[in-house]
């Protein structure tokens, strides 16, 4: 497992779409990598953002959004170990633990599936990590 090639952040621009404006953005998981092939989304704070994330791997995936920690050195791991501590009832909160760094996130999903997100991308700049809390893929 490669963790630091798994782990991406969203710097939070203000020179990107206008205000209304919806940007379209794919992540996809290249099969066998255990990663997403898009290392950093770029969006204006306050922004709507589809996300269209395509699992093309052989596993399941998600990809959920968190909010940075103050002292930015986290990448999402703290929210990925919570999600391994759900035990029974990880498989009906596929895997997404109840934990406040939350902002967003997908179901999982299925091999060679896809799921779009409409997401309201947070009002403060900065770098959000995000990451895929099934167990061993963070």
């Amino acid at each position: 497992m490669r963790l630091l090639t798994f782990l991406s952040a969203i710097p939070l621009l203000h020179s990107l779409a206008s205000a209304g404006d919806i940007q379209v953005v794919t992540i996809t998981t290249p099969p066998g990598q255990m990663k997403y092939d898009r290392p950093v989304i770029k969006a204006q704070p306050g922004s709507q953002l589809k996300i269209v994330f395509q699992n093309n791997d052989e596993m399941p995936h998600n990809i959920v959004f968190c909010r940075p920690k103050p002292d930015g050195n986290d990448k999402g791991m703290e929210v990925a170990m919570e999600a391994w501590k759900l035990a029974e009832k990880s498989e009906a909160k596929g895997w997404i633990p109840d934990h406040p760094r939350i902002w967003a996130h997908s179901g999982l999903v299925a091999a060679h599936q896809k799921e779009e997100l409409l997401l309201s991308v947070p009002k403060e700049p900065g770098t959000y990590p995000y990451v895929c809390t099934f167990p061993g893929h963070a």
